[in-house]
């Protein structure tokens, strides 16, 4: 990080740390807290408890969350911590025996994305006596609660919209796993760690992930109405691209003119723009790859050697990140195919743009690998 972003967020040099995403497992829960944070103070003084925000991990270095903007996915590699004290990591206990559930439990978050924040389920979270408002809506807590839940394995004795940040920290069927998943890293290398976009416990910008999710729930409700006149319910977004599909195999008589609707309401949203605007791939390599030779120059080798191992475990996150996509890929792909729905090809088209934008981001992290090592080799 730059020290005009350092100066810009408030921030002093000195240490910092990250979560090492090599270390981190499905259906993991990251705890965190915002010191100086009206709305994680109020969180914290309402449920008597030290943490107020709670993450799940769905297939590392990606998460699941919701916040005010709703459910998203957010890369543990591209936030870094001001204190590790603001932060908890926990895992299910004798997890090796229960890696079937955790990955139900992940993918059920997983699928969860793009649905609202449940804001009076929140805040009614301490009575007991309301019952809850936001169907098919989540806050934090209720989610990761939610997600073990429908995989079988609770974590917590009560309904999963009364649950709070705090009930899963106390949790007796997690464990702390912190020691082992966070490391103390200098401000100065956080650029090198692979772009962070800011911090768990503090100041932190909007990524382009958080957009496409704004942007998808807009659409949804603006074609609510148009699936209603059809007689069905529209939830979420994708939850429209599958009863798209639903309705060119049954072949109804609506699915044309909704789907002619929903591909129009996707060109108009500026979301197959939002990775070109957020991103110039060509700039961003020639940064970091002056950036790793910058940055290694005049150190030490030991100190390289360290820059080099943390460069490889970036390495290695993004190229599971680009992994993790072909799944995806290939089943929108074949839906689209059988469909040939014009509304599920711009949303593969889409897709594909994040994927090309991963697979950058992967080429940026083996040019910091390849170009740490050849300062090393010249060292010796």
């Amino acid at each position: 990080m730059s020290k005009k972003n350092n100066i810009a967020l408030g921030l002093a040099d000195g240490p910092r740390w990250v979560l090492r995403t090599d270390s981190l497992a499905q259906g993991d829960i990251v705890a965190t807290r915002t010191p100086g944070s009206f709305i994680s103070g109020a969180i914290r003084l309402a449920t008597g408890h030290d943490f107020s925000h709670v993450l799940i991990v769905v297939r590392p270095p990606v998460a699941v969350e919701s916040g005010d903007f709703g459910v998203v996915r957010l890369s543990l590699d591209r936030h870094a911590i001001l204190d590790k004290n603001n932060v908890r990591v926990f895992r299910y206990r004798d997890s090796s025996s229960f890696r079937e559930n955790l990955l139900a439990a992940a993918t059920f978050a997983e699928h969860q994305v793009t649905r609202e924040y449940a804001d009076e389920d929140m805040l009614t979270s301490l009575l007991p006596i309301v019952p809850s408002i936001n169907k098919g809506q989540w806050f934090c807590s209720q989610l990761v609660s939610a997600s073990y839940e429908s995989a079988g394995i609770p974590i917590v004795d009560r309904q999963s919209s009364k649950v709070t940040p705090g009930d899963i920290v106390k949790s007796a069927a997690l464990e702390d796993v912190t020691n082992s998943c966070v490391e103390e890293i200098e401000v100065e290398r956080l650029d090198v760690f692979g772009g962070t976009f800011g911090f768990l416990d503090g100041p932190s910008s909007q990524s382009v992930h958080f957009e496409e999710v704004q942007i998808k729930q807009a659409i949804a409700q603006k074609m609510k109405a148009t699936f209603k006149h059809a007689g069905v319910e529209l939830e979420t977004y994708s939850h429209g691209l599958s009863l798209l599909a639903k309705a060119a195999r049954e072949q109804s008589d609506w699915y044309r003119d909704v789907d002619d609707e929903f591909a129009k309401r996707i060109r108009e949203s500026g979301l197959l723009q939002l990775v070109r605007k957020w991103f110039s791939p060509d700039a961003q390599v020639l940064f970091y790859d002056l950036a790793a030779l910058r940055w290694a120059a005049g150190e030490e080798p030991p100190e390289i050697e360290e820059r080099l191992a943390t460069a490889k475990r970036v390495l290695t996150d993004r190229s599971l990140a680009v992994t993790s996509f072909a799944p995806e890929i290939e089943l929108k792909r074949s839906l689209w195919v059988a469909t040939d729905s014009e509304a599920l090809r711009l949303d593969l088209a889409f897709l594909y743009e994040v994927y090309n934008l991963e697979v950058r981001l992967q080429n940026v992290a083996a040019l910091q690998v390849q170009h740490l090592h050849w300062i090393l080799t010249l060292e010796k």
